[in-house]
């Protein structure tokens, strides 16, 4: 299989910087309630992420084309490489994901444009898979963390930690009374994915400056919805469990900002709803027979290798386009 280098197709007159602003804009009503809800470490935890996405990106430019052309996606991948990860992670360990990210999901590939998979979400699986002690050490909400320390004592973080809804919901175990916590985002979980509203604001803004495409984000939520309300297999109503899946763990992040990146996500309308579709069923699939931590960024990682193939099949037949040439 082989990845296509061509540069990313935007509409209007939209440049890739012009994209990424809007959604570095889009980040931010999740960013601002994670230093509500987390104190000042989320910011450093972004922050040292986002330091290591530019710095690598930069060094990958100079050895690929040997000048610098810097742009915002590596931001942008920094970012949320720090937002979906605990407040309680060591600063390293976003700032190796991040690495980890540039390195083999950009520079690997060729830089900005010829990537197969979306490199946030592949410095998130990395750091899950080698990590994954780290990565599922969440606290409870308002229990502010240090902002600068390396790594948070172990009798401060155990005294910190709880289990969170989405681990409950793993059991089949569904609680009510969360749901609203859930959709304000007063409970625990990773920095930027806690908010299911202040995602919902963002993705509302990239819609209104069609940065993303309605009708992947209606198929994705539709699908999602069915799949919940027909396969229920907790002990409370369907629609409680509904909005419990909807609302927990990773799925609105993963929706806002992965499921229509330009690089690893088709380009024809066809192509986009059935990544979306595609996409809902795997991640509800893994949810209800696996249900690992993170498992919406593994299934995007498995639907951006079907996004090619997707894209060949859906793409429209122009005709005319074969002629014999003796004419």
């Amino acid at each position: 299989m082989t990845t296509n280098n061509t540069p990313l197709l935007f509409k209007r007159r939209d440049t890739i910087n012009t994209v990424m602003v809007n959604v570095l804009i889009a980040m931010l009503p999740a960013l601002c309630w994670s230093v509500y809800v987390f104190g000042f470490r989320s910011i450093s935890v972004c922050a040292a992420a986002t330091l290591s996405a530019m710095v690598l990106h930069t060094v990958g430019d100079i050895l690929i084309s040997r000048k610098v052309r810097f742009d915002l996606s590596c931001v942008v991948t920094g970012v949320l490489v720090g937002m979906a990860m605990p407040v309680s992670v060591p600063l390293w360990l976003p700032a190796a994901a991040s690495a980890f990210a540039v390195i083999v999901g950009k520079i690997f590939f060729g830089g900005t444009g010829g990537n197969l998979f979306n490199p946030a979400a592949l410095g998130i699986c990395f750091s899950y898979l080698t990590f994954g002690g780290y990565m599922t050490a969440f606290t409870k909400p308002f229990a502010v963390l240090p902002a600068f320390y390396i790594e948070i004592p172990g009798e401060m973080l155990d005294s910190a930690r709880t289990v969170t809804s989405f681990e409950n919901l793993r059991a089949g175990v569904v609680d009510p009374t969360c749901i609203s916590e859930e959709l304000y985002g007063l409970v625990p979980g990773s920095i930027g994915t806690v908010s299911a509203l202040m995602l919902f604001i963002g993705l509302v803004y990239l819609l209104l400056t069609r940065t993303v495409h309605f009708n992947s984000a209606l198929a994705f939520l539709l699908v999602y919805t069915l799949l919940s309300l027909t396969f229920c297999y907790a002990d409370y109503e369907p629609t409680q469990f509904m909005e419990l899946q909807l609302l927990s763990g990773n799925l609105m992040f993963v929706l806002t900002f992965m499921l229509n990146d330009y690089t690893t996500t088709p380009t024809t309308s066809i192509g986009r709803l059935i990544f979306a579709a595609l996409a809902a069923g795997a991640i509800f699939a893994v949810r209800a027979f696996g249900m690992v931590d993170y498992c919406e960024f593994f299934a995007v990682l498995v639907l951006n290798v079907l996004s090619p193939i997707i894209e060949k099949h859906t793409y429209p037949t122009v005709f005319g386009a074969h002629v014999r040439k003796t004419l």
